[in-house]
């Protein structure tokens, strides 16, 4: 529905999404790389983001700009602006706990870090059912609902493993070592932001959606 409005607007639009699903893929890759020990890949995907982060806050402002200076639909585009606000978040998101780790290099017990990279695995997931319901719910498909469960899915998934992680860190990490164990903490805490981001464009889609069938 949306997308019919303006070839320019469908094009920025679809750029966003692509760049919003290949930080997810650098979140994924990075992971792999730190935890691999591989500092060198790991440093490219932490610039790699950064890069993308910003096309997408530039592309958003794009978006935004062009919606207000064409009067394209006035009726939908406050739901628009928070859609396009909430991906902004989660772009900024990875961005910013790839930096973290590039600033702080955590170091994590060996037994948790299998787990590190599936919380990352799941997110990767997660961002690329966001795009999928976000690229549906703009053409007006009946598939949108269903890919918001599947974000919501991923979102518990790493909940879970957020929660295991954190508790094996500070049972098994000897007490003098509790300046780590809340420096973990604020990292696997942070991790498991992304797919609450995620969660909320979800949320402000599922709104839009029941608006539309007003």
């Amino acid at each position: 529905m949306f997308l019919q409005k303006t070839k320019t607007l469908e094009k920025d639009i679809e750029k966003l999404l692509n760049k919003i699903l290949k930080l997810g893929l650098v979140l994924k890759e990075a992971a792999i790389a730190y935890f691999g020990g591989d500092l060198v890949s790991f440093m490219h995907y932490v610039k790699e983001s950064d890069r993308l982060e910003s096309d997408v806050d530039h592309i958003r402002k794009d978006i935004e700009l062009s919606l207000y200076s064409n009067m394209l639909i006035p009726d939908s585009r406050g739901d628009v602006f928070r859609i396009l606000e909430s991906l902004d978040d989660v772009a900024d998101c990875i961005e910013r706990v790839l930096l973290e780790y590039d600033i702080e290099r955590p170091r994590f017990p060996d037994d948790v870090v299998s787990d590190m990279l599936k919380v990352a695995d799941l997110s990767c997931s997660c961002i690329e059912k966001l795009v999928q319901a976000v690229t549906a719910f703009f053409i007006s498909s009946e598939k949108t609902t269903g890919y918001i469960q599947e974000v919501k899915f991923y979102e518990s998934e790493i909940d879970r493993y957020e929660e295991s992680i954190t508790r094996r860190i500070f049972t098994g990490l000897p007490e003098e070592n509790l300046a780590q164990k809340i420096q973990l903490r604020y990292f696997i805490s942070n991790t498991g932001d992304i797919s609450d981001f995620a969660e909320d464009v979800c949320e402000s889609l599922a709104i839009s959606i029941v608006k539309r069938s007003i």
